[in-house]
């Protein structure tokens, strides 16, 4: 029954997506009480929903590289909150985290500039755009106002600049940053070449971009994304007091950096250099 209602509810999508109505604001298919209240398989027909939403050409933000590992670490992340929260946080919620990380993305590949989307289609962000896109996937699956605000507040929580006012928005957001700024150097490295092919395809029209150039101007950007500290739990961090994630970040980043000859800030060297001399017991 449960496969039957998803093959179904992805064809209605697609059929949606082809016609002269981009977006949704009703379908004549409403799973049945027992599909609606299986959590897994709300989140499987939200994804299979949006999947249809992601540029599968674009090198960085695509559904397979971006969307699904994102998932797949958000989903770690609140295990792994769950199990060593302090006694006075608060549960997370993993409906409001699955469906946010399906959607933070949603809006990224439909226009090219910010100009472009105010445009075409009056949204100041791409985040914003995002959380169009996924309030009307959401109501589709007759979902209420207040789960949908939740999971928008967690969408603009990946936006440059903004906070995480609750910990579905901090696992949101870690987990959005998670291949730029995860803590294997290897996928640290992989998603660095693809963002900047993405960034050369999409953003400078097709003219080449060397990775020190682009290691070099995307390092303040970066340092932006990453400047929350966004802890899960007390416990949750490097033994120099920041979070792991974030030494894990410089660390990386300072790595690659090197390796392009690009220059880092004093500020930045110095915190590495107290990383670095750390022993890996005390870092892990």
């Amino acid at each position: 029954m449960k496969l039957v209602a998803i093959q179904q509810y992805k064809r209605i999508i697609k059929q949606t997506m082809l016609s002269s109505e981009l977006f949704p604001t009703e379908t004549d298919f409403i799973p049945d009480d027992e599909l609606l209240h299986d959590q897994q398989a709300q989140i499987q027909l939200f994804a299979y929903a949006m999947e249809a939403f992601q540029e599968p050409n674009l090198p960085y933000h695509n559904w397979e590289w971006h969307i699904k590992t994102s998932y797949q670490e958000a989903h770690r992340l609140f295990n792994e909150y769950q199990e060593k929260k302090a006694p006075e946080q608060p549960d997370a919620d993993l409906l409001v985290i699955a469906f946010a990380v399906i959607g933070h993305d949603s809006g990224y590949s439909h226009f090219k500039t910010a100009d472009e989307l105010k445009v075409v289609r009056g949204f100041d962000s791409k985040e914003q755009y995002s959380c169009h896109i996924t309030e009307i996937n959401m109501l589709s699956l007759d979902f209420g106002p207040d789960i949908i605000d939740k999971v928008k507040t967690c969408i603009m929580a990946t936006k440059l600049g903004e906070d995480c006012p609750s910990i579905e928005a901090v696992i949101t957001r870690r987990s959005d940053l998670f291949n730029i700024a995860g803590q294997d150097y290897g996928v640290f490295k992989e998603a660095t070449k693809n963002f900047r092919l993405e960034v050369e395809t999409w953003n400078n029209n097709g003219k080449p971009i060397s990775i020190a150039d682009f290691v070099r101007s995307s390092w303040p950007i970066l340092n932006e994304y990453t400047r929350n500290d966004i802890k899960l739990y007390p416990s949750d961090k490097h033994p120099l007091g920041t979070s792991r994630f974030l030494a894990s970040f410089y660390l990386n980043m300072n790595r690659l950096m090197i390796e392009c000859g690009v220059a880092v800030s004093e500020e930045v060297v110095t915190f590495i250099k107290r990383l670095i001399h750390r022993t890996d017991s005390e870092v892990s």
